[in-house]
């Protein structure tokens, strides 16, 4: 095995995407404004100390003006990672929290696919 990070599996374990219709209708996509937050926690089977698991958090939060516009999303992700017999421990560490935070490296990207099916069937269009 390459002495790299692998994606072993990952499940969604929450998703909820709720899309507010603006009050006037524009000819362009609308600025989101609003909030938006991160969140994970590192978790490692006591039985084998290579095998990881990653739970990522995501929430986009529209800002309430008179209502709220845009879509709502709250997200949670769960990777399972495995290191080769070779690296050593602060690398794994180093690695397996690093990959929320590039957008290539398996798990946000995962999780941004799944977004982006959901969000590709607005309310409009199923009607």
């Amino acid at each position: 095995m390459p002495e790299i990070l692998q994606l072993k599996d990952f499940v969604i374990t929450r998703l909820h995407v709720d899309w507010h219709e603006p009050d006037k209708p524009t000819a362009e996509s609308p600025e989101f404004t609003g909030s938006m937050g991160f969140d994970y926690e590192v978790l490692r089977r006591t039985d084998t100390a290579r095998f990881f698991a990653l739970r990522f958090q995501f929430k986009l939060t529209p800002e309430v003006k008179k209502t709220k516009t845009g879509y709502e999303i709250e997200a949670e992700i769960v990777g399972f990672f495995d290191f080769p017999e070779t690296m050593t421990e602060d690398k794994m560490q180093a690695l397996v929290r690093m990959n929320y935070l590039n957008g290539n490296l398996t798990l946000t990207e995962r999780g941004r696919q799944v977004i982006d099916a959901c969000r590709a069937r607005r309310p409009e269009a199923v009607a």
